[in-house]
């Protein structure tokens, strides 16, 4: 036999004697027992006599097996939750799975959440998991999932809550849509699990129809508390290639800027969401940038509702457009209080009991159930319901799912540092003043056109104050005395029974006097006309007009002339009127400017500046007038006008931009004092 094929036994040992490579007990010790070794007998021979002959080395004792360690994520979160069935994956979204699950012991059917297994491997996400979850645990509101288990383990995160399975908000609003009673009730229904959160010092941070989930009994139930939180901490995290902890349509333009979150920031998501749910849109374009979308939330204004959907009662327009304010402080300051305000705003557009129509249940809701049947004193009569249901537009994007994220949370960055900041505003600065400088030297170098002055009566006919209107040259007149006006009747003329003497500039009257006509024996007549008021109101040249009136009152024949007053610029109403429009107006815009650049009102200031730019024209327009003595065309004043208007948008604008850059600069001021605060780390 040769070596390989033979297993040696050991030889036998004699009693009392001690087998080679052991050690003798001590002197008064019992012996151990002597081990006994397990002979494997030969196996018998086989073959033919006198064939060689194989024995079959011995087999060791087979091990018990040994289970194998867990390799699906399925897998390990069974191993983490012995007393739950964990059954198939139900749904995920971008920062999580959800699994079906079973208590072992009380059949009661669970869903398990499991949070990306990047975030479990992070210290700090796993220790925020624990103190966030102690605090949703003790949670309890019909409006909120409740949350009945937690465990953090092997760089898992997870959550075990009521298993709900109406489906979301979202799911019947695409499916069969849902009426504004039915969205006002939602909305209702959302505030009340709100409001019960915050008192609990917890803010949800992403509200959206696909975190809104009914039950079997179609009670809705608010999910997904405090996961960005745990996701992120205090700041909203996003990755340098624009992915974001938390849905951009949804967020509220302090998670843009990094600034405080407060309840109102979660009013601001429930606000986003009545929106659409009234109107089938989002108050935002989503061009599929969530950078760009994210901008917009911070530093543009909203459409307001009632352009896109004309047919949402005023009442419910008004509270939605507040809730969307950029500025926390402009927004309902609870989500009581806004639930509160859209309760009163549907009562007063369909009457009391539409919270019954809606057929979505509201419970614990404070003063919001109370309110959908209380009408405000002098409210007007409630419009008829509109049956319809609203449905998404097929404007809006498609809503998929995304795969939960395989970075981890080191690959986070805040999301201020991502999101575009607004640029200067000095270059619109720079522009406003070139268009309201564009606006004076038109008024004062230019003179686009030149002032057409006709007539019918022929030279010779008629003379004003001893000048022949009808010589074409300037006639320069004292105002402070009666004109006398000499001549005869022109055969165009012919029946005339009165003269009338007026002045204009660009088509604007200045004054106006007329006479009866007594005919001298010789057909010649000699008449006063009195129009010393027009001396206080014409600050430069102007346009005059002689007109034959017959007995009807129609102008039989005209005659107009270039006019001027012997009357000092700087003493007439036209100049002090417009020193008086202009200080005013500068002062207005000022106010305005300043209202925008703390980000408030922008419609109105941007319709104010831009309005403003009418008078602002104007009274340059006369200025000009008194100071050059030239009477301007209709054309130059429209060209002022033109150009101051178009300072004022561009200064409107250049507010905006200013606001939005003081806003981002506050909340950077508001970080540092954070970061300041913050005990160091030794």
């Amino acid at each position: 036999m040769s070596d390989e094929s033979e297993e040696e036994t050991p030889a036998p040992t004699a009693p009392g004697t001690i087998a080679p490579g052991t050690v003798a007990p001590a002197p008064g010790a019992v012996a151990p027992p002597t081990p006994q070794v397990q002979m494997t007998p030969p196996v018998p021979p086989t073959g033919a006599p006198g064939t060689p002959q194989t024995i079959a080395p011995a087999q060791p004792d087979a091990a018990p097996p040994q289970p194998s360690a867990p390799t699906t994520d399925k897998e390990r979160i069974q191993a983490a939750l012995p007393n739950y069935e964990v059954g198939e994956e139900i749904g995920r979204g971008g920062w999580g799975v959800v699994y079906a699950g079973v208590h072992r012991q009380l059949g009661r059917p669970v869903a398990i959440k499991e949070l990306p297994s990047g975030f479990g491997n992070d210290a700090e996400v796993r220790a925020r998991f624990v103190a966030e979850a102690q605090m949703l645990a003790a949670l309890d509101h019909p409006h909120v999932v409740p949350i009945y288990d937690y465990v953090e383990t092997d760089g898992m995160c997870l959550l075990v809550m009521e298993n709900l399975s109406g489906g979301t908000v979202w799911n019947r609003f695409a499916s069969v849509g849902m009426s504004m009673e039915a969205a006002c009730a939602a909305v209702l229904a959302t505030c009340a699990g709100l409001e019960s959160a915050h008192r609990h010092q917890i803010l949800h941070r992403d509200i959206k129809p696909e975190n809104l989930i009914f039950n079997n009994d179609g009670t809705l139930k608010v999910t997904d508390f405090g996961i960005a939180k745990v996701l992120s901490g205090t700041r909203t995290m996003a990755t340098r290639a624009g992915e974001v902890i938390g849905t951009p349509a949804y967020m509220a333009p302090e998670q843009a800027r990094g600034g405080e979150l407060t309840p109102a920031t979660d009013v601001y998501a429930v606000g986003v969401m009545l929106y659409e749910l009234l109107s089938g849109r989002r108050p935002y374009e989503d061009d599929g940038d969530p950078l760009s979308l994210l901008f917009k939330h911070a530093y543009e204004d909203a459409m307001p509702l009632n352009e896109i959907a004309p047919n949402v009662p005023m009442p419910l327009v008004e509270v939605t457009m507040k809730a969307l304010s950029k500025e926390q402080g402009d927004r309902y300051p609870t989500a009581e209080a806004f639930g509160v305000a859209v309760a009163e705003a549907a009562t007063e557009a369909w009457g009391p009991g539409w919270l019954m129509r809606a057929s979505l249940p509201v419970m614990a809701a404070g003063g919001m159930v109370a309110a959908t049947e209380r009408v405000a004193v002098g409210a007007a009569p409630p419009s008829a319901v509109q049956d319809q249901q609203v449905h998404p537009s097929a404007a809006e994007p498609a809503r998929m799912a995304p795969r939960p994220k395989e970075f981890s949370a080191e690959d986070l960055v805040p999301l201020e540092d991502i999101v575009p900041r607004p640029a200067t505003a000095a270059p619109l600065w720079l522009l406003m003043l070139a268009l309201v400088g564009a606006a004076v030297a038109f008024a004062f170098t230019t003179n686009l056109g030149h002032v057409e002055r006709a007539g019918d009566i022929p030279p010779g006919t008629i003379t004003v104050a001893g000048a022949d209107p009808s010589a074409g040259t300037l006639m320069t007149l004292d105002f402070a005395k009666p004109f006398t006006l000499t001549g005869r009747i022109p055969p165009n003329a012919a029946g005339a029974n009165q003269l009338k003497l007026s002045f204009s500039t660009a088509g604007v009257p200045l004054g106006t006097g007329g006479t009866k006509l007594a005919l001298n024996p010789d057909g010649t007549f000699t008449s006063s006309v009195d129009a010393t008021v027009t001396r206080y109101l014409m600050s430069g040249k102007s346009t005059g007009k002689v007109r034959y009136i017959g007995p009807d009152g129609a102008t039989l024949a005209t005659r107009e002339f270039e006019a001027a007053s012997t009357q000092k610029w700087y003493l007439t109403a036209p100049f002090w009127l417009a020193v008086l429009v202009l200080v005013m107006s500068l002062s207005y815009s000022e106010s305005i400017l300043r209202t925008l650049r703390r980000g408030r009102k922008r419609v109105p200031g941007v319709i104010g500046l831009t309005v403003l730019g009418v008078p602002v024209g104007l009274a340059i327009s006369a200025m000009a007038w008194g100071v050059l003595n030239r009477e301007p065309t209709k054309a130059t004043v429209a060209a002022t006008v033109a150009f101051a208007c178009a300072g004022g948008l561009v200064g409107a604008w250049g507010g905006i931009q200013s606001g939005r850059r003081r806003r981002s600069k506050r909340e950077e001021q508001f970080r540092a004092r954070q970061a300041e605060s913050r005990p160091s780390t030794p």
